[in-house]
């Protein structure tokens, strides 16, 4: 079934009647079972095998519906733990599902976003014609996506807007050794980064983080401030070469996508890369 033919959609919106139940059981299942057979991927995935460590503590922000939870599970093995972070409600609800049916013993899921600090915040969760928010768009509503150009990032025509629980990584991890971070969320990067301040102080994790330059202006910040704030704390910014498999320094001016922070102390992992 081709990925928006009018069967699919017709499909959706009949399974998400009803609260959404059945809609929630099937997609844990279909979710379960990309991840499980690698059909659902990303490139830097690839450094999880050598920036973790078996017995280590990490954290995955946005977890959404667990693929980086379980990768990461994986690597830290019964001896580590993952605490991944899934604010949106039915979004977190479908990912303890895949984390059951993928028997992912040493993860702690955390109902919450991550911010600068505690507290409760709305959420917007844009709503797909089928009915079913569409999580991985999701984003704290103070974003303004009011200006030109707005028209070119909406994939999406109707929203709801829901209240989160928030907390600060700092506390949220309390004083764990932690030495691998994912951060996925839609422009709040710097929030959640400024809310482990001391957690990036004390064990200089490696950092994954999406940077989308349109979402981080809707919070008025920029990509620059961000560099700033990371910079600040020691760290070095990589892009991964998926086609040469290496590590390349990045420079100011950076586009949608993923990137790689590393503090010098955390580069002796890295070095098959470099």
């Amino acid at each position: 079934m081709a990925a928006n033919s009018g069967l699919r959609r017709l499909v959706k919106r009949s399974l998400y009647r009803g609260g959404g139940l059945p809609y929630r059981a099937v997609q844990s299942l279909s979710m379960a079972a990309d991840i499980r057979r690698g059909t659902w991927s990303e490139p830097e995935l690839s450094l999880i095998h050598h920036a973790v460590r078996q017995g280590e503590t990490v954290v995955d922000v946005g977890a959404n519906y667990g693929l980086w939870t379980y990768h990461l599970s994986k690597a830290v093995g019964s001896g580590g733990r993952v605490l991944a972070f899934e604010p949106v409600p039915s979004t977190a609800a479908v990912l303890k599902w895949v984390v059951g049916l993928l028997r992912l013993k040493n993860v702690e899921l955390r109902a919450a976003a991550c911010g600068v600090s505690g507290g409760q915040i709305d959420m917007v969760l844009p709503v797909q014609d089928a009915g079913p928010p569409s999580a991985g768009q999701a984003h704290f509503a103070d974003r303004s996506d009011d200006r030109p150009g707005h028209e070119s990032h909406v994939r999406w025509t109707r929203s709801r807007t829901v209240k989160v629980d928030v907390v600060a990584l700092d506390e949220a991890v309390r004083h764990k050794e932690v030495t691998f971070i994912k951060c996925d969320v839609e422009g709040a990067e710097p929030m959640v980064l400024q809310g482990a301040a001391v957690t990036l102080g004390r064990s200089r994790p490696t950092l994954v983080v999406e940077i989308n330059p349109w979402f981080l202006e809707g919070f008025g910040s920029t990509t620059e401030q961000l560099l700033v704030l990371l910079s600040s704390h020691g760290y070095q910014g990589y892009r991964l070469d998926d086609r040469a498999g290496r590590l390349v320094p990045i420079g100011d001016q950076l586009k949608e996508d993923n990137y790689v922070f590393v503090h010098p102390s955390r580069l002796p992992r890295l070095e098959p890369l470099l």
